[in-house]
């Protein structure tokens, strides 16, 4: 998938912790924490963000936005 995905979840769910094995789940190359909203650009990124899905740009959600907890077990496992 070269595709950017946007994971969103609370502060302090793991996001960040779990970004390389979340990344190579959805085969992405690049990390961007912090996502604040705003169009997402690069392609093959993955986004995190602790905005929630209503929060989310419209225009992005028709890229692939996942929530955090709906993430298999063995991506949310820390590291």
């Amino acid at each position: 998938m070269n595709k950017s995905v946007i994971v969103y979840g609370p502060q302090g769910c793991g996001k960040t912790l779990n970004a390389r094995r979340i990344a190579k789940h959805f085969g992405l190359a690049r990390i961007e924490d912090d996502y604040t909203g705003g169009r997402v650009r690069a392609t093959g990124t993955l986004y995190l963000t602790n905005l929630t899905r209503a929060e989310i740009d419209p225009y992005d959600m028709l890229r692939r936005a996942v929530a955090y907890a709906d993430l298999p077990a063995a991506v949310r496992m820390h590291a």
